[in-house]
């Protein structure tokens, strides 16, 4: 019997006994253009690292990005790229979606990122912003280089949370930990504070405020506009009101206390005087009741 070899081992022969089984064993080096459709039936590695299968829930454009997993979800624009998304239709530049369902990146917006979420959409000209959501996230993202964050049950900071800039919050508030803000603080509804509360900027509160911890606010403003302060349950005055209140107090009782010395006669229901009256006649009628007492000389 001949003897087949290959010296380029291009070739594999194999023995059957009633013939010859030839096969193409080549291992190919260097770069590779492959224009059309490129079958693989065994297995693909480059530098002996193995390369996935595409399947058909994985679409690549050399151009437009990269779609993997999901369903309906079309792609456009440049770079961008989408994961496990279901009818997603995303455009603009250097765009990412992960695990989101109907929502949109429009023509001329770039560099944005969405996680979750449910019928969001970036409009053209958004840049920059980052949105994470539940299943139920629907809105429009209006600014660039924000940061958006929507569950339907809130947000939890587990750890220590340090805020270096101004606070805006439009919700009620609740801090059942130590609250310390380095710089302006505005709450435009009620606020309810569990521990310790510090701001060295100005602070602003529209609504009522609760506390059960330390307050030390040492901005030059602290302007509350609540109906009531509370602290373990019990409402706090705060020094100016207090002020106010005893100024007009004691205007009240010095405009109404020189009637009823000269008319003292006419003075019903109960009258308490805790300093010095001294009146200016040998004798003074009190009646109570229908009972005269007569007070005769100077009364002091």
């Amino acid at each position: 019997m001949p003897t087949f070899f290959s010296n380029s081992g291009d070739f594999a022969f194999t023995d059957l006994t009633t013939g010859f089984k030839v096969e193409l064993s080549r291992f190919l080096t260097g770069d590779f253009n492959i224009n059309g459709d490129f079958n693989i039936n065994g297995e693909l590695t480059i530098n002996s690292g193995s390369i996935a299968k595409m399947s058909p829930s994985i679409v690549f454009d050399v151009d437009s990005g990269m779609l993997i997993g999901g369903t309906n979800s079309t792609i456009s624009g440049e770079g961008n790229f989408v994961v496990n998304g279901d009818g997603n239709s995303i455009g603009g530049e250097d765009n990412t979606i992960l695990f989101s369902k109907d929502s949109s990146f429009e023509p001329f917006s770039s560099g944005n990122v969405l996680i979750g979420g449910n019928t969001v959409t970036f409009p053209s000209g958004v840049t920059g912003s980052m949105m994470l959501g539940d299943n139920n996230a629907n809105r429009t993202i209006g600014a660039s280089n924000t940061l958006y964050v929507e569950f339907d049950s809130g947000q939890r900071f587990i750890n220590n949370t340090v805020f270096e800039d101004n606070i805006d919050v439009s919700g009620n508030s609740i801090f059942n930990g130590t609250a310390n803000f380095e710089n302006n603080f505005t709450v435009n509804a009620p606020a309810d504070f569990q521990d310790d509360f510090t701001v060295t900027g100005d602070t602003r509160i529209i609504g009522d405020i609760n506390g059960s911890g330390n307050f030390d606010i040492t901005g030059s403003t602290f302007d509350f506009t609540g109906s009531a302060m509370r602290y373990n349950g019990r409402q706090v005055a705060l020094e100016p009101i207090v002020d106010e209140s005893i100024s007009s107090a004691v205007g009240s009782a010095t405009g109404s206390l020189l009637p009823r010395i000269e008319n003292l006669e006419s003075q019903t229901g109960l009258y308490l005087q805790t300093g010095s009256v001294v009146i200016d006649t040998d004798t003074v009628d009190i009646t109570v009741d229908g009972i005269t007492i007569t007070i005769s000389g100077v009364v002091s």
